[in-house]
C-alpha cells in the first residue's frame, strides 16, 4: 500500500499519548490512526473517557481517520471502559470496527463496522471484496444482541475470563524467572511480559516453534526492533491443561531459570504492573 507506520508512544495503564499524537499530526502528513481504546493489544491499557473525547476532537480539528477497533470491549469489567471514542465523534471521523469473535464464537469470523462520513465508500469495497456472508446469520447475531439476555451472557462470560486469568498469574508466579514483570490489564485476554534483561524471546520464539507453542516476541509490537526481552502471552480459545503445561515450559526456558519454580514467590502492584521479586 506504500504506507508508513508511525508509533506513537503508549502508557501500559492509559493508552497512546495524545500530546504525541498531536505533535504528530503537527509535524507529520497523518492521514490515519488505527487504536484500540479499550484492553489495546498488547498491553491491556484502557484509554480514560477525557482522552477518548479529546481523540474525537483531534479527529474532528485535523480531519483524522479514526480506525477505532473494538474487538475487545466486551471484555472490559468496568462499564466505563466500553464507552467508544465514537460516542464522542460529532463530526463522522471516527469508524468504529467491532467483532463477536471474542465473545460468541471465534469460527463465526463476522464482525461489523459503523463507519461514519465513509460508509458508502466502505459499503462499495466491501460489495466488491467481502462475499460469502450469510445475510441469514448477520440478521440473527443483530436480533441476539439486542435481546436482554445478551448483558447477562457478557457479565458471565467476564468472570470466567478472570478466574481464568488468575490462574495464569499464578503460572506465571510459580513458573518464570524473578524479576519478571506482569501487565495487569483491567479484563481481557491478553498479558504482556517483560524479562529480565539478556533474556532474547525472539530466540525464545523460535525455539518454541518445534514444540508446536506459540510464543510472540515483544518485537514484533513496535518498531527498530525494540521490546526483545519482552513477550506476549494470549489465554483466549480452549484454555485446557496442555495450555498450562505449556505456559509452564515457556517459563522455565532456558535451563538457567529452571531452578526459579522451586523458589516462593511473592508479588506486588505497582501502577501499572505486577512484579515478581
Amino acid at each position: 500500500l506504500h504506507l508508513k507506520a508511525l508509533e506513537i508512544p503508549t502508557h501500559p495503564r492509559h493508552g497512546i499519548s495524545l500530546d504525541a499524537l498531536q505533535l504528530a499530526l503537527e509535524t507529520q502528513p497523518v492521514k490515519a490512526l488505527l487504536v484500540v481504546p479499550t484492553l489495546s493489544n498488547p498491553l491491556g491499557a484502557c484509554m480514560p473517557q477525557g482522552e477518548r473525547r479529546r481523540l474525537a476532537q483531534l479527529a474532528a480539528q485535523h480531519g483524522l481517520a479514526v480506525i477505532e477497533d473494538a474487538i475487545y470491549s466486551d471484555l472490559a469489567e468496568q462499564d466505563e471502559h466500553r464507552r467508544s471514542v465514537k460516542s464522542y465523534d460529532a463530526t463522522g471521523h471516527v469508524m468504529l470496527c467491532d467483532s463477536f469473535s471474542k465473545t460468541l464464537a471465534p469460527g463465526l469470523r463476522l464482525g461489523w463496522v459503523e463507519a461514519g462520513r465513509w460508509t458508502e465508500p466502505l459499503r462499495r469495497i466491501k460489495d466488491m471484496q467481502a462475499g460469502g456472508q450469510s445475510p441469514v446469520l448477520e440478521l440473527a447475531l443483530a436480533d441476539l444482541i439486542g435481546q436482554a439476555g445478551h448483558a447477562a451472557a457478557m457479565r458471565q462470560l467476564r468472570a470466567a475470563i478472570a478466574a481464568r486469568t488468575d490462574e495464569v498469574r499464578r503460572v506465571i508466579a510459580a513458573s518464570f524467572p524473578p524479576g519478571t514483570r506482569v501487565s495487569d490489564p483491567p479484563g481481557g485476554l491478553l498479558f504482556w511480559l517483560e524479562l529480565p534483561r539478556g533474556v532474547d524471546t525472539v530466540q525464545l520464539h523460535q525455539a518454541f516453534l518445534a514444540e508446536r507453542i506459540l510464543v510472540p516476541p515483544g518485537t514484533i509490537f513496535g518498531t527498530g526492533g525494540r521490546f526483545r526481552n519482552c513477550l506476549r502471552i494470549g489465554v483466549g480459545g480452549d484454555w485446557t491443561a496442555d495450555h498450562v503445561r505449556a505456559l509452564c515450559r515457556v517459563g522455565r526456558w532456558p535451563a538457567p531459570w529452571r531452578r526459579c519454580h522451586a523458589r516462593r514467590f511473592r508479588y506486588t502492584r505497582s501502577s501499572c504492573c505486577t512484579k515478581f521479586v
